[in-house]
This record gives structure tokens, C-alpha cells and sequence, in this order.
């Protein structure tokens, strides 16, 4: 226990461990497979980061989320934790070097995507690797009945004949008892320790609000919050216009979505985590692996697909364990819009052979190639030159990918490449005649190995940073050297990555289970069932709503939620009354939505109520700009 803490002190400065934490890595430790149910923000990635660093060999983690994996290595690499990241954007000779640094026990770390699982150089790596145990992130990817099925997240279960003594560790932040039980059984796990934490977020108010026009109520919540906020929209356009709108009304805010370039992404990121903008309006590839604790309010503007999506971003307003709220914003016209969405996703099977051969067409794949071949595709293109919606398109392309036959990466990052292929006297041709673009020679064969013998991924930034030179002007005269063949210099790309997992076929024989596609789309129609059943009870507590669909039983309310609280602040007419004379004594004449933003939303309505009641009776009297008057 002690040792367990000192190393959490020295890698990641933390005193205690969160609730579970040591119980979890405990398990993993004692060799038990172990399935974990964290909530958002629970803290799941040091249950399985930690432990690695104790036992021998090499940790695999699997996970869908390449740009999060991304993300976590680069964090490890500087906390001085060992760890690499495998996916289709590498070279050869990178996924080479990986591999030879596991085999070597030079990284604590593998982290992969599922799709890698069966590649024939990821078997052969398998036969001499010590795995000291398996990670696998956002495990109900392999249910089912999970609402987000990954259909190669069953080749997991594979590991289990290569690696007979490596435990599994099973983390996931939403699950159902239906899918635990289809998690263990889908990743043979024996004689499971299961840690399951509460649902219960006894300092997270749930509200679900009717509204006519959802941007009013937007503005009001988000003046009277203090702390950061979260909205999230349903596609790139809205984010964008309800930023731009918010700016204007003096909420600042910024917006995320995945077709931004990674500088946009970054720096849009960074304003909210550093609080310069206060509103962060974004979809749903926003958030995952964001840390940031005083979120005081996450908006949904547009109703969630289902209660799993819709409770792990709620849950991303008060980490910080002190009073948040989740405000859900809907109108019946929300619940026709998801219907007709959910037409659009599941075309026919005719229709999706024929969107694969559009698919290779475009990109210009010939038949009998494409294994293991990753080509740049932009969605927004490939629908204006074959005519597609954006909304089937992208989802056929993905129940495209559930068949195995490609896998999309929105944004997969590569990373500049470099080559230096100056011969000995060209070099010394460059320090005579160059000087400036000699020191980044220079450089470039003291920060990479191998550089001269293939192409390595270089980072600009740290190039200009060793040198203490200005960015661009490091970027000119890598230009420069490239133009006179002195390097290869291959600029990073940021285009989205389509690669294919086996060659291209004939469309008429490529193998799709379309009575699996229409599983699936009967058990999406449950999940949005459940979701509009949830915003529309306004009778139930949210929280023991929230609980039981979650298998855990709620004795009692929570007491903050919109529906528990309703009734609490009741108004007579006389006491709202009182109010308006008041105000009317200071002027002539009254603003009726100025005069309501003191009342909060449900608290309006019986407001309103009144209000016409007493205009109807004649007390008052509406003018011409719609304000009230004696």
C-alpha cells in the first residue's frame, strides 16, 4: 500500500488515491480479471496506468479512441512513464521500432486500437512479447446491447489464447447489468472482481426543460453561472452559430468540433481550460480525457441518442464535488428530428454496397488491393461528388466499418516526416553556404535516430524550441532544404484517414449481416425509446431514473433535480402581485421576460400563469411593445 502511494505521489503528485482506485490495481496486482465501472471523471486510466509500472513486461491497452490514446502517451512520456502508441497512420519502420521496444521491455505501455489485433505483425510480435496484463478502455464497445458497438472489440477475447496468464482489466464509465454481464462473457473473464461505483451524483441537479425557442433559456442559464460550461450540440454548423452568437451577446465562448484542423482544436481547448472563454459549445468529440474540475453546467441543446451519451457528459459538471447542474433543453420537434435521423443511419444493404464501391471509386482503390492501406478521404467531399447526405453517408460509412471491412479515423493525426539525404560533402557544402539551415541538420541528426537511414516523425515545435528560433522561420528553411533535396520533408497531414482492413472486393461480394445491422437499429430505437421517455417524466426523480436504468436501486430523491424540486417555490397572485407594483412604482411600464429572468425555469411558468390571469381579470394591460403597464 505504501508503495502503491509513493509511486502515485512521484508520477502523477497525488496524496490519495480516488475511491476504488487502490482496490482496482489491488486486483490487477493479484492477477484477477477485473471489470470496473467508473463513472466520467472517476479517474479509470490509473487503475491500469499505475499497475504497469509495477509489473514486468509491457501493459496493452486497447482502445477505440486514437486521438485519445494519443493524448495519454504523450502525457506519460512526460511524466517519464515509458509508453507508445500503435495505429494504421505509422510507417513500417515505426511500427517496427515500437514493437522492438516492447520486446526489450523499454516501454511499460502499448496502447493500440482493436483493429490492430489481427494484423499479421501484431501476431508475431504476440509469440515473444511479455504482456503483464490487458487494458481494454470503454469496454461496452464490445456489447451488443452497449450503445456503442464496436464489432472488432470481439477480437479481443482472442488475447485470451496467446496471453492464457494476462488478467483483463474491463473499464467502462456507463453499463448496464445486461451489458456487465455481456462484457464478461464477450471477454471470457473468470472469476471476476467487478467494482461498480454509485450513479448517484448527490451535487448534479438534472433538468430537463420545454422550450419554444431553446437559445433564450441558453443565455439566461449561462449568464447566472459563474463557473465553466459545457453545450453540447448535435452537429459542427450549430456549435459554430451558437458560439458566434453567444460572442455577440457577451458570453464568451468558443466551439469544437472534429472537422477543425488540430491548431483550431488546441487552441479552442486550451481558452476554456485556461477560463479566457467561459462557454465551451462542442459535439461529442469534445470531452473525453478533458480534466477540468469547476464545470459548473453542461447544456444539451440538442436532445441525446441515449441515456448512456447523454449521463457521461452530464457527468462532466462538477468534478470538483461542489453544486452543478445538467440542463437538458427539448420541444417535441426534438423527438421528430431524432426519428427521421434514425431513418437516415440504416440504409438498405443494396444501398451500402453501392456507397462501398462509391467509397473505393473515389478514394481510387483497384480491386484486390487496400489491406492495411490507409488513404486520406474527406466526408464533405466524397458527398458533394457522388450526391450523398452528409447524415447517410457518414453513417453508412461506419456500419460500413462495423462489418470490418475499413476503419475511419475523423482526425488521424500524422505527424511531419523527415529524411535527411545529403551525402557526407553535401553536408559539408550545407555548414559552408547555409549556416542557418546547418544548425537544423544538426539537429535533426542529434533529436532522431535512424533519420539518415529512413523517414521518422519529427515535431517542428521542438525543433525551434532546442534551437530558440521562431517557429515559421524553422518551417522556411526546412522548405528550403527540401527544395534542394538535401531532406524529404513530408508535412504532417490532418485529413481524415480511411484505412482499409483486408483488399478491396467486387460490391456484390463483399460480406455484410445485414439481420446484425437491423439488430442493431431495433436496439437503437430502444435506446432513444428510453431517452425521450426520460426528458418527458416530469413526475419521477431524474436521479432515481437515471439510477434504475442503471441497474442500482435509489431509495430515496435527490432532492435537487428539477422534478423534485418542483412545488417548492410556489407564488400566489398576491405575492407576484406585490412584485410587479413594486417595479411598476419605479417606472411606467415593464419588460415581462426582464421581469421573469429573477425566477428560475420552472418557477416561470407558474409566474407567466399569474401574470395573464391578472391581465385577463384587467389589473394590467399589455402595450404596444408587448410590456406591462398599470
Amino acid at each position: 500500500m505504501l508503495e502503491l502511494k509513493r509511486i502515485l505521489k512521484q508520477y502523477w503528485g497525488y496524496s490519495n488515491f480516488r475511491p476504488q482506485q487502490e482496490e482496482i490495481i489491488q486486483s490487477i496486482l493479484q492477477g484477477k480479471d477485473t471489470l470496473t465501472i467508473l463513472p466520467t471523471g472517476g479517474g479509470k486510466s490509473l487503475c491500469y496506468q499505475l499497475p504497469a509500472l509495477i509489473t514486468k513486461g509491457a501493459c496493452l491497452v486497447i482502445s477505440p479512441l486514437i486521438a485519445l490514446m494519443r493524448e495519454q502517451v504523450n502525457e506519460l512520456n512526460e511524466r517519464n512513464i515509458p509508453a507508445a502508441c500503435l495505429y494504421s497512420g505509422l510507417t513500417l519502420a515505426e511500427q517496427k521500432e515500437i514493437f522492438t521496444l516492447a520486446l526489450d521491455e523499454k516501454i511499460k505501455m502499448l496502447y493500440l486500437s482493436p483493429e490492430r489485433l489481427q494484423t499479421d505483425r501484431f501476431q508475431r510480435f504476440l509469440v515473444h512479447a511479455n504482456i503483464s496484463f490487458i487494458a481494454v478502455d470503454e469496454a461496452h464497445c464490445i456489447s451488443e446491447w452497449g450503445f456503442d458497438f464496436r464489432p472488432t472489440y470481439l477480437d479481443i477475447a482472442e488475447l485470451r489464447y496467446d496471453l492464457p496468464k494476462a488478467p483483463i482489466l474491463a473499464l467502462t464509465a456507463t453499463a448496464t447489468p445486461k451489458v456487465q454481464e455481456n462484457i464478461i462473457e464477450r471477454l471470457k473473464l473468470k472469476n471476476v472482481n467487478r467494482f461498480t461505483q454509485s450513479f448517484l451524483r448527490k451535487n448534479l441537479a438534472l433538468k430537463a426543460y420545454e422550450v419554444e425557442n431553446r437559445m433564450v433559456p441558453l443565455e439566461d442559464i449561462l449568464r447566472k453561472e459563474k463557473k465553466s460550461s459545457l453545450v453540447y450540440c448535435r452537429n459542427r454548423r450549430s456549435c459554430k452559430e451558437i458560439a458566434h452568437h453567444l460572442n455577440q451577446r457577451n458570453i464568451s465562448a468558443a466551439f469544437y468540433h472534429g472537422g477543425l484542423n488540430k491548431d483550431e482544436r488546441d487552441q479552442a481547448q486550451q481558452s476554456w481550460l485556461d477560463n479566457q472563454n467561459k462557454v465551451m459549445v462542442c459535439t461529442n468529440a469534445f470531452g473525453m480525457g478533458i480534466n477540468k474540475l469547476d464545470v459548473g453546467c453542461v447544456i444539451h441543446y440538442h436532445l441525446p441518442t441515449s441515456i448512456e451519451a447523454y449521463y457521461q457528459e452530464a457527468g462532466r459538471a462538477g468534478r470538483d464535488g461542489e453544486a452543478a447542474q445538467a440542463v437538458l433543453l427539448w420541444s417535441n420537434k426534438s423527438f421528430e428530428e431524432q426519428d427521421k435521423m434514425l431513418a437516415q443511419k440504416f440504409m438498405s444493404e443494396q444501398a451500402l454496397r453501392t456507397l462501398y464501391n462509391d467509397v473505393c471509386n473515389y478514394v481510387k482503390l483497384d480491386i484486390g488491393k487496400g489491406e492495411e492501406l490507409a488513404l486520406e478521404f474527406s466526408l464533405l467531399d466524397f458527398v458533394k461528388a457522388k450526391g450523398y447526405s452528409i447524415v447517410e453517408a457518414s453513417h453508412g460509412i461506419q456500419l460500413l466499418a462495423k462489418q470490418k471491412l475499413w476503419q475511419l479515423s475523423e482526425k488521424m493525426l500524422m505527424p511531419s516526416r523527415i529524411q535527411v539525404s545529403a551525402s557526407r560533402q553535401e553536408l559539408e557544402y550545407i555548414e559552408y553556404n547555409y549556416r542557418r539551415e546547418s544548425e537544423i541538420v544538426k539537429q535533426l541528426l542529434r533529436m532522431y535516430n535512424a533519420i539518415s537511414q529512413f523517414p521518422v516523425p519529427i515535431n517542428e515545435f521542438d525543433i525551434a524550441f532546442s534551437l530558440k528560433r521562431d517557429l515559421e522561420e524553422v518551417k522556411q528553411d526546412l522548405d528550403f532544404l527540401a527544395s534542394r533535396t538535401y531532406i524529404q520533408y513530408q508535412k504532417k497531414s490532418e485529413r481524415p484517414q480511411l484505412y482499409f482492413l483486408e483488399d478491396r472486393f467486387p460490391a456484390e461480394h463483399i460480406a455484410i449481416n445485414y439481420k446484425q445491422i437491423e439488430w442493431l437499429k431495433d436496439q437503437e430505437e430502444k435506446r432513444l425509446q428510453a431517452m425521450q421517455h426520460f426528458v418527458k417524466n416530469n413526475k419521477d426523480c431524474r436521479m432515481q431514473q437515471i439510477t434504475a436504468y442503471f441497474g442500482e436501486d435509489l431509495n430515496t430523491v435527490c432532492g435537487i433535480c428539477d422534478n423534485d424540486t418542483k412545488g417548492k417555490n410556489s407564488f400566489d397572485l398576491k405575492s407576484v402581485k406585490q412584485s410587479l407594483d413594486f417595479e411598476l412604482d419605479k417606472k411606467d411600464s415593464l419588460n415581462i421576460q426582464l421581469f421573469c429572468q429573477q425566477y428560475n425555469m420552472e418557477e416561470r411558468k407558474d409566474v407567466m400563469k399569474i401574470i395573464r390571469a391578472l391581465v385577463g381579470e384587467g389589473v394590467y394591460r399589455i402595450n404596444s411593445f408587448g410590456e406591462l403597464r398599470h
